[in-house]
């Protein structure tokens, strides 16, 4: 009996078959290995804002996946506009404050002809659906000078259909308005629903909102799985953080600054799907990053911070993280981690 894993298969010949290219049984990427046996759903703590929306009762918490209940705390958030989830281009005016449900507008034959939606912008895109418009019907939207009120650009929508209106002119200041129907047609009854940027992501304004979740247990070895990116700006020591092992800082224009135990790497990205303790790291692409790995802390717990480092604040889209403790998966296994945390949801 040849036992192969004492055997050079490169000085095998079998009838002119060259085995030295053959591979026994290693997973991709470094690891603990018991890749045929790994669960994805085996994580110790994981939060995901899919299915939270700005109109929930429970919008400034986020459950914990395993049901622990050690939830995603979320403080000074607006739900609104840039601080909540989604980015919306205005919040609702006055003439239509009832969004129902948020980010959709309720036209009606006895509401307002005009609607300002935004004052004085020099740069604004909306994209948006129309549904449900009758025959004859019009929907309007246009720039307006803030000053003379003349028009500076201006599109007509008819038909059900998604859409989108920019205006972008920094020397020319406007007010953007929407209009039901036209002063011969008069008024209709129709639906508008904004499609917010980063639709299905919880977004902190870089101002004084925040995430946390504490007393996470917290071993030397660990993988984290996530979907999240740091915006270019503001450019400070806060990102995503779990204190005091780990700190993905937003301090460089077009990456990262991680801190491994007190010991710094740069990456010039701004998101990573997964982070595990032997330093490896790996990019939107997957793409094999590798970090610097300090002393290793005593304390056995940490504690989840999103959007700030005490009073400094950021901006950061976060849709999920899940936390595998005592595991280092390989590079396959954090991809079947990561694949598999999109499918949940927190509702």
């Amino acid at each position: 009996m040849i036992l192969l894993s004492h055997t050079n298969l490169s000085t095998i010949n079998l009838g002119g078959i060259n085995l030295s290219g053959i591979k026994l049984g290693m997973p991709s990427g470094k690891g603990t290995g018991g890749e045929e046996t790994f669960d994805p759903a085996s994580f110790n703590e994981a939060w995901s804002i899919t299915g939270k929306t700005n109109d929930d009762e429970d919008r400034a918490t986020v459950k914990n996946l395993t049901g622990n209940g050690n939830k995603l705390m979320l403080s000074n958030f607006a739900f609104a506009e840039d601080s909540g989830y989604g980015v919306y281009p205005f919040s609702p005016s006055a003439s239509l404050s009832e969004w129902q449900p948020y980010g959709t507008l309720h036209f009606k034959t006895d509401g307002s002809y005009s609607n300002l939606v935004k004052s004085n912008v020099t740069s604004i895109r909306i994209k948006f659906n129309l549904r449900d418009m009758p025959e004859g019907g019009v929907l309007s939207v246009r720039a307006l000078d803030i000053d003379t009120a003349l028009l500076i650009k201006g599109e007509s929508y008819l038909n059900d259909g998604s859409y989108e209106f920019i205006y972008d002119d920094p020397a020319k200041p406007a007010n953007i308005v929407f209009y039901n129907g036209t002063s011969s047609t008069g008024r209709f009854n129709f639906y508008v629903d904004i499609i917010p940027d980063y639709e299905g992501y919880l977004v902190t304004d870089g101002v004084d909102d925040s995430g946390r979740a504490s007393n996470i247990n917290w071993g030397e070895n660990f993988t984290l799985i996530g979907e999240w990116v740091l915006f270019n700006t503001p450019v400070v020591n806060a990102g995503i953080s779990l204190h005091p092992q780990i700190h993905v800082f937003n301090n460089i224009s077009d990456g990262v600054n991680i801190a491994f135990r007190g010991v710094n790497t740069r990456l010039y990205v701004k998101s990573l799907k997964a982070i595990c303790s032997d330093g490896r790291c790996y990019d939107d692409d997957w793409n094999d990053l590798n970090i610097k790995i300090g002393e290793l802390n005593s304390g056995d717990t940490a504690n989840l911070f999103i959007g700030n480092n005490g009073t400094i604040f950021t901006k950061i889209a976060f849709k999920n993280l899940a936390i595998y403790n005592d595991k280092v998966l390989t590079k396959d296994q954090c991809i079947k981690a990561y694949d598999y945390l999109q499918t949940l949801k927190e509702k």
